[in-house]
């Protein structure tokens, strides 16, 4: 369809609950070009994925911390009604589960996992030994699981420790009186 000078392309809006690996909840619309199924959009070679919120704001999410979502308005999404509780899962757990490590593990030995899973699967001697290109592609889209996952864990506990030395940094009250 073309207005003007410029190409435009017929989008649904499709309502989903995004849930990311730090137990972060998204809810919004996604945006489904005609035919496009949700599973398509969330596949596709693009990092992010605009998320419009219930008050019009737009959000940019990237698939990579995404690690469930549900559709919240099966009509828009091409779905039956019957399946408006279905739940898409992409990734079970959380990102301690996805390293195989438990949350009360140090700083060392979940890096040490991470690595080592990282190191484990090798995308071109797959690709190479199978000649499955689909193959390779999972092989990649879980090293980026594997990616997501530990920076999850790194940036959460950088967080908390910021907010840790914030709080001992500041000057102790002195109650009146004392």
């Amino acid at each position: 369809m073309a207005s003007g000078n410029k190409t435009t392309i017929n989008r649904s809006r499709c309502r989903v609950r995004l849930i990311n690996f730090n137990d972060h909840i998204n809810e919004g619309y996604v945006f489904l070009a005609y035919g496009q199924r949700l599973s398509d959009l969330l596949n596709d070679d693009r990092d992010f994925l605009p998320l419009e919120t219930e008050s019009g704001e737009v959000r940019v999410v990237s698939k990579r911390s995404i690690m469930e979502v549900e559709v919240l308005d099966p009509a828009a999404s091409g779905k039956s009604a019957g399946a408006s509780n279905e739940v898409v899962q992409l990734m079970s757990g959380s990102a301690f589960d996805i390293l195989g490590v438990t949350q009360d593990s140090d700083d060392v030995e979940i890096r040490l996992r991470y690595l080592a899973l990282k190191d484990s699967i090798n995308v071109s001697v797959i690709e190479k030994v199978s000649g499955n290109r689909d193959l390779a592609a999972a092989a990649a889209q879980l090293i980026n699981r594997y990616d997501a996952a530990y920076d999850s864990i790194a940036n959460t506990r950088k967080m908390e420790a910021i907010g840790l030395a914030m709080r001992d940094a500041q000057p102790k009250r002195r109650r009146f009186g004392d």
